[in-house]
C-alpha cells in the first residue's frame, strides 16, 4: 500500500465516535482560539484589505466572512478567513506540525459546514484527520524552514484538503485524487515572513483545499500517489523518501498528535520562536529591580532555526517586529508585556525601544546539537552594575507542555472578539463554542461572528 492509499484509508476510517474525550476537548479549545484570533485579525488593516478583495464575489453568498458582515463564495470566504486567522501571528502552533495547524484547516471546515448545514461532531472529526496528516508529513519532512519553505503552506494545503474531503464524505478514490490535486498547489516561501503575504500563504492553503476537494468530487484526476520518489512531494520539498512518510502514517492516532505532543495556544501575537525568551524576560522583569537604562547587554541563546526565521534585527514594520527577537524582548522590558497593543507604529518607533534593541544579541547555543528541538532558550541580562540575571526556558507558557487554562483561553477570546462583537454577541458565541460538539448546525454561530443574520 502506497502513501496515498494509506492516507485515503485512514481518512475514511477515522470517526468521531472512536475519538477519546480528551481530543474533543482539545479541538474545541483550538476552535475557540482560532475564531478569536480571526475576529481580531479581521479588523486589522490587512484584514480590511482581504475583506474588500473578496467582497466582489458576494453575488454568490454561500459562506460568511468572519468579522466582515457579508457572505461570499465558498472559495473566497475560505481565502479571507484563512488569511485573517494568521494576520497577527496569534494562532496556535504545535502538534508536531512545524507550523500552525488550525489556521489553514478550520476556515475550510467552517465554510463547508455553513454551506452544507453540517454540525459540530463532523467538524471535529474532520479537523482531527487534517491535523494528524499535517503531523505525519511534518515528521517525515523536518526542518522545512531551513530550506526556505513555509510549512504551514506546504503541508497545511494537504492537511486542509483531507479535512475538507472528510467533512464532505469523499470516497476512497476521491480522497486520493484530492490529495494529488492539492500536492500541486503547495508552496510558500519564508522570504515573505514579516510581510502581508505570510498570512496569505495560510489563506491560499485553505482555498486550495476547497478547490482540490470540489474538483476531485466532480471527477477531476491527479496522480494516484503524489508521494512517489520519482519527482514526488517528499523528494521535491525535502531530501526524504516516501518510506519516511509511510513509517509515520503507521503511527496515526497512536496517540493523536493533538494529544501528544499537543497544540500550543499563543500568549503573544508574534512568532512562536520568540515566546520562551519573552517569558524569561518578563519573569526577570517581575522578580528583579532594573530598568532598560540599567542594561548593558541582553543576550538570547536559541536554536539555528530561530536565528534563521527571526531575521529582522532592526524591524521597520509591525509585521517585521513579529519576527524580531530584538523588538519583542525590548518591548517586554520596557512595557512589561507583549500583547496586541505592543504591535503598533508608536511602540515600534519608541525611542527607548530603539535604544534597547541595539543591546539585544541573539546567538545560537555554543554547544547546539543538530535536531535538539527541545533545548531550552536562555536569556542573560547583564547590568551596568555587573550583576547578571539568567533564565532558561524550555516550555513557553501556553505551549502544550505548559498549557493555558480554559479561563485564560476564554479571556483571550473575549479580548480578541471585543474588537468586533458586543458583550451579548461574545457571550452567545462562547455559549455555542463551549458546546460545539452538540451543534446540529454551525449557522447560528457563523451569523454571530460575521454579523450576517
Amino acid at each position: 500500500m502506497n502513501s496515498s492509499d494509506k492516507i485515503a484509508q485512514l481518512v475514511c476510517n477515522t470517526h468521531y465516535d472512536d475519538l477519546p474525550e480528551e481530543i474533543i476537548l482539545k479541538v474545541k479549545r483550538a476552535i475557540i482560539d482560532t475564531i478569536g484570533v480571526t475576529l481580531v485579525g479581521s479588523q486589522d488593516p490587512i484584514g480590511h484589505k482581504m475583506r474588500t478583495f473578496v467582497k466582489g464575489e458576494s453575488l454568490s453568498p454561500y459562506s460568511s466572512v468572519i468579522g466582515g458582515g457579508f457572505k461570499t463564495s465558498l472559495s473566497a470566504a475560505t481565502l479571507a478567513n484563512g488569511t485573517m486567522a494568521h494576520i497577527l501571528d496569534y494562532d496556535d502552533s504545535g502538534a508536531n506540525t512545524q507550523g500552525h495547524p488550525s489556521a489553514p484547516i478550520l476556515p475550510v471546515l467552517l465554510s463547508l459546514a455553513e454551506h452544507y448545514h453540517i454540525g459540530g461532531k463532523k467538524i471535529i472529526e474532520s479537523y482531527v484527520v487534517g491535523v494528524e496528516l499535517f503531523s505525519c508529513l511534518s515528521k517525515a519532512m523536518p526542518m522545512l524552514h531551513m530550506r526556505g519553505w513555509h510549512p504551514t503552506k506546504v503541508l497545511g494545503t494537504l492537511a486542509a484538503t483531507v479535512s475538507a474531503a472528510k467533512i464532505l464524505d469523499l470516497d476512497y478514490s476521491q480522497v486520493k485524487m484530492a490529495v494529488g490535486i492539492a500536492g500541486s498547489q503547495a508552496s510558500g516561501l519564508t522570504m515573505n515572513f514579516g510581510t502581508m503575504t505570510k498570512a496569505l500563504h495560510v489563506g491560499n492553503a485553505a482555498q486550495s483545499a476547497i478547490t482540490s476537494v470540489m474538483l476531485a468530487k466532480s471527477g477531476f484526476t491527479s496522480s494516484d500517489n503524489i508521494f512517489k520518489n520519482d519527482g514526488g512531494f517528499l523528494e521535491v520539498y525535502s531530501d526524504r523518501e516516501e518510506e519516511d512518510l509511510i513509517r509515520n502514517l503507521e503511527l496515526w492516532g497512536k496517540p493523536y498528535s493533538i494529544i501528544q505532543p499537543g497544540i500550543s495556544v499563543k500568549r503573544y501575537p508574534s512568532c512562536a520562536l520568540t515566546h520562551r525568551a519573552i517569558d524569561g524576560v518578563i519573569d526577570m522583569k517581575n522578580s528583579h529591580e532594573f530598568t532598560y537604562q540599567d542594561i548593558g547587554e541582553l543576550e538570547c541563546r536559541t536554536s539555528p532555526r530561530a536565528l534563521h526565521v527571526l531575521k529582522y534585527t532592526k524591524p521597520q514594520t509591525i509585521l517585521e517586529a513579529k519576527f524580531s527577537m530584538q523588538y519583542v524582548l525590548s518591548a517586554a522590558v520596557i512595557f512589561g508585556k507583549v500583547g496586541l497593543s505592543e504591535f503598533t507604529e508608536e511602540k515600534l518607533n519608541n525611542s527607548e525601544v530603539i535604544r534597547l534593541m541595539e543591546k539585544v544579541k541573539v546567538r545560537v547555543h555554543n554547544d547546539w546539537e543538530e535536531g535538539d528541538n527541545l533545548r531550552e532558550d536562555e536569556v542573560v541580562i547583564t547590568l551596568y552594575s555587573g550583576q547578571t540575571i539568567k533564565r532558561k526556558i524550555k516550555f513557553a507558557k501556553g505551549s502544550a507542555l505548559s498549557p493555558m487554562s480554559l479561563e485564560d483561553l476564554i479571556d483571550k477570546y473575549v479580548d480578541c472578539a471585543s474588537c468586533y462583537l458586543n458583550t451579548d454577541e461574545i457571550n452567545s458565541s462562547l455559549e455555542l463554542l463551549l458546546d460545539f460538539e452538540k451543534l446540529d448546525s454551525i449557522n447560528r454561530l457563523m451569523s454571530i461572528i460575521s454579523k450576517t443574520a
